[in-house]
């Protein structure tokens, strides 16, 4: 009976020390770090997200590998070469705007920059007036000196490569303008409403355009394109709307606009 009792209390360590492993794994595939730290007597859990560059982004799209015949740089020059314009260009959920930096750099004035996060960090002069307004200031936190470094960094970013960046829901945000290439990561899905979100950011292509789209990890692609809207699924929608959808892999989308008719939304 002990060595059962025993056998049993292994293999539930062993069975916990997998699901750690897997959700750290899981973790650093969506571009965070975690790290445990002692804070204020308690051990929690800190989870960090990291840069996420032209190369992060390529993992979600499938582009990494030896397999893969795509890649963002690839995309961009392709289209750059044939509007023979600068080309605008859309990131959905831009967070630090890493990726639009990297864009910026590889191609300066052959692209025109915009994204879209839901807010800014604040500016280091609103930070202090909020930290002051505070009875506890945000200094006691050992990780404070970091965020200020991060909001530092991403403001300087913004103006050193002359990125546009707009705040708002994906779901009703008006551009003022139409983007020849969009990128999105893990965006769509988290939003409040991920159909309405999708369209209305299908609906910022101009003609010619595409986008590439990583919904998530899985199929829930598949499930959000099955969609009824209006009397159809949200997959035959955009076929009617002249929007070509490419499966890359599972979760991740290339839409492609064929015509130059306006994309009318549907009220939801």
């Amino acid at each position: 009976m002990a060595k059962r009792a025993r056998l049993q209390v292994e293999g539930r360590i062993g069975r916990r020390l997998t699901a750690k492993k897997i959700s750290r794994g899981r973790i650093a595939e969506r571009g965070y770090e975690v790290k445990r730290e002692l804070i204020f007597g308690s051990s929690l859990r800190k989870v960090w997200e990291k840069d996420k560059g032209i190369s992060q982004y390529e993992q979600y799209f499938g582009f990494a590998g030896k397999r893969s015949k795509g890649s963002v740089k690839g995309i961009v020059e392709a289209k750059s070469a044939a509007l023979g314009r600068p080309v605008r260009v859309l990131d959905v959920g831009c967070g630090n705007c890493y990726f639009l930096a990297e864009l910026g750099d590889l191609f300066g004035n052959r692209v025109d920059l915009e994204g879209i996060s839901l807010a800014k960090p604040l500016t280091p002069k609103k930070w202090s007036e909020e930290s002051e307004k505070m009875r506890v200031p945000l200094r006691h936190l050992e990780w404070e000196g970091a965020l200020r470094q991060m909001n530092r960094e991403f403001h300087e970013r913004i103006k050193a490569k002359e990125l546009t960046v707009h705040t708002g829901l994906a779901e009703t945000h008006d551009y003022g303008k139409k983007f020849d290439l969009i990128f999105s990561v893990e965006t769509i899905r988290r939003s409040i409403n991920p159909v309405k979100a999708l369209v209305n950011t299908l609906g910022q292509l101009a003609a010619g355009g595409e986008a590439f789209i990583h919904l998530t990890v899985g199929e829930f692609g598949i499930g959000l394109l099955r969609k009824r809207i209006q009397g159809r699924t949200l997959g035959e929608w955009l076929t009617e709307q002249g929007i070509e959808t490419i499966r890359l892999k599972p979760g991740v989308y290339h839409f492609v606009k064929k015509t130059d008719k306006e994309i009318m939304i549907p009220e939801f």
